[in-house]
């Protein structure tokens, strides 16, 4: 499924995001990995502050911690039109008209343990364009060195003995 969760984005905002790397800070909120409070269907999310990192989401988005429920669940929401979506800091997305296009899943499935990345690396694929870069330079010298000896033969060949 294309499920978004809302987040407290930035400048009070409210984001969307497929981010899925969550830790407790220091008040007991559960917080995406920039520090913006995650948010459940009844709001931001709050532990205890005994609870630490030891929370686990089951598949339906409700939270436990050490197997009790606690009676939070994450909220998702599907977004309507995804090309009017405008890129905010980082990975969250704002609609461009209105918010109330986003709405809450009744179904959504989640996955612990697993993080949604890109399937391509940068540096990798950086490395590799300057590889071929590089490639395509010293074919242009040979071919280069290759068209002025053919220039120099038909020349010398051209001339009267």
């Amino acid at each position: 499924e294309d499920a978004w969760r809302s987040d407290a984005g930035p400048e009070n905002t409210r984001a969307f995001t497929r981010d899925g790397e969550f830790k407790v800070n220091e008040q007991g909120e559960l917080v995406n990995n920039q520090g913006f409070k995650v948010m459940g269907t009844g709001g931001t999310i709050q532990f205890n502050e005994e609870t630490g990192n030891n929370f686990d989401i089951a598949p339906d988005g409700t939270i436990s911690v050490n197997g009790v429920d606690t009676g939070e669940e994450l909220l998702a929401v599907d977004i309507g039109d995804k090309s009017k979506l405008r890129f905010i800091n980082g990975n969250f997305v704002l609609p461009e008209d209105d918010i109330a296009e986003a709405k809450q899943m009744d179904d959504p499935k989640f996955q612990q343990k697993y993080v949604e990345q890109s399937n391509v690396s940068a540096i990798h694929e950086m490395t590799r364009m300057i590889h071929v870069m590089r490639s395509f330079e010293a074919n242009h010298h040979v071919i280069q060195q290759h068209d002025q000896r053919l220039g120099k033969v038909i020349n010398e060949l051209g001339q009267p003995i």
